[in-house]
């Protein structure tokens, strides 16, 4: 891993991505569906705030292999929460067409 810094940027980075999806997804469809787009956009962003807090305060600071695993297992979390949203909001695409 190169640094936290990078870490936390990447976060901001990809959150912000889905989240810029959701907003494009809300112009162009009804209220209805709209609000199912924010809750996916409130959860990710809480989600957004749980990990980069996760990543300031590693696990086991003095044993590299346990901050490795710690960061390791976080990434992997970090990309299963992004699938996650993007599978809610193909859902929400899907019911809409």
């Amino acid at each position: 891993m190169a640094s936290i810094r990078r870490l936390k940027k990447d976060i901001d980075y990809v959150a912000d991505m889905v989240i810029q999806d959701c907003f494009l997804y809300m112009e162009f469809h009804d209220e209805k569906t709209q609000l199912a787009a924010w809750e996916i956009i409130i959860e990710l962003d809480n989600r957004r705030c749980d990990f980069i807090q996760k990543a300031n305060h590693p696990d086991g600071k003095n044993n590299p292999k346990l901050v490795k695993k710690h960061y390791k297992g976080l990434i992997l979390d970090f990309i299963d929460t992004i699938n996650k949203s993007y599978t809610k909001l193909n859902e929400l695409v899907k019911t809409v067409d």
